[in-house]
């Protein structure tokens, strides 16, 4: 087994993110996040035309919070899969206070799926 090189852990968590004017025509993409951590995330959208090495702007829009989080990222990779594309981001800024937050709501939403999966193993016991 190869060692785990991440620095943090890592949330699997979906949360709705935008990504700004990707085509700089202003027109922004929708797309959710498959994980994140303090250091960068994972997300889904269908086809783009992102590549390595691109800057872009997203925002983390967390569900039961009218604030929308915004980010500056580097795409570090981009995997097509069907019609759909993963796209991993490293996070270059983000206001502390505001990775804060999105921070601990990930980590509420993980723990709730970790939580409920305990339940149901133990229930089929």
């Amino acid at each position: 087994m190869l060692p785990n090189r991440r620095s943090y852990f890592r949330f699997d968590v979906p949360i709705k993110v935008t990504i700004a004017n990707t085509k700089n025509d202003g027109t922004s993409l929708t797309g959710t996040t498959q994980n994140l951590s303090r250091s960068g995330l994972c997300f889904e959208t269908d086809n783009t035309d992102l590549q390595p090495d691109d800057r872009i702007e997203l925002n983390i829009e967390i569900p039961d919070n009218e604030a929308s989080y915004p980010l500056m990222a580097d795409v570090m990779w981009k995997q097509q899969v069907n019609d759909r594309c993963l796209t991993g981001v490293k996070i270059v800024s983000m206001d502390s206070e505001a990775k804060s937050e999105v921070l601990d709501y990930a980590y509420h939403m993980w723990l709730n799926k970790v939580r409920s999966r305990r339940v149901i193993d133990v229930a089929t016991l």
